[in-house]
């Protein structure tokens, strides 16, 4: 039992699972003082979001991966974008928000499970896509489809709080055909990424509903 309590105690104190809550400390320091500077929340989520980039590789360059860590990643994600689409005031970020957190809700339904049976799930889901979405994942999102979809749902939320609080530069602010340009490029890659995401709260519906009919 106490070689147990170790054990648990031990991955809570995984170096990735430390850079998350570090993450979630970020977030926090920037609500607080945003009262007093307006830059001060986009500056603490750019570097929430670095510690993103870290977070992974140490979990693999120190073989501390874990459930917890993989569950704090999306957690840290789902809350900064949060954080931005309400701050932003624009009227389509509850919905962006809240198909995220159901997609998390999905995904999680079946990652309670073993890891190799997860993962298993994942691939299915994946492969039951269309190959146009399907692509999106391709080499982890390292392709054009998956840059312009991580694009579009990281850069969408904090282009609406930048343009909502006039904090983009002169050359941009004074350029309605850039700000068009880019929000339009912005747009593509949050809708691919909502494809993506309703695709996987459908698939998991339609999972429910195969469980019920075959029980008796």
């Amino acid at each position: 039992m106490k070689k147990g309590s170790n054990n648990r105690k031990n991955i809570y104190l995984y170096v990735p699972n430390l850079i998350d809550y570090a993450r979630l400390l970020f977030l926090l320091a920037g609500l607080l003082l945003l009262p007093l500077s307006e830059a001060a929340f986009p500056l603490c989520y750019v570097a929430s979001s670095l510690l993103d980039l870290v977070d992974g590789w140490a979990a693999r360059r120190l073989k501390q991966t874990s459930s917890l860590g993989a569950w704090l990643d999306v957690i840290c994600d789902n809350l900064g974008r949060a954080c931005l689409w309400h701050l932003s005031g624009s009227r389509l970020g509850p919905l962006f928000v809240s198909v995220e957190w159901l997609a998390f809700a999905a995904n999680q339904r079946r990652s309670v499970a073993t890891a190799s049976a997860a993962a298993a799930w994942k691939s299915n889901v994946q492969r039951q896509m269309p190959g146009w979405l399907s692509r999106l994942f391709d080499n982890g999102f390292y392709n054009p489809m998956g840059a312009l979809a991580m694009a579009g749902l990281f850069g969408l939320p904090m282009a609406h709080f930048l343009l909502a609080r006039a904090m983009l530069p002169g050359f941009i602010l004074g350029c309605p055909a850039l700000q068009w340009a880019a929000l339009t490029a912005l747009y593509t890659g949050r809708l691919l990424a909502l494809a993506a995401e309703l695709h996987c709260i459908w698939f998991v519906i339609d999972d429910l509903v195969k469980e019920d009919q075959q029980s008796p």
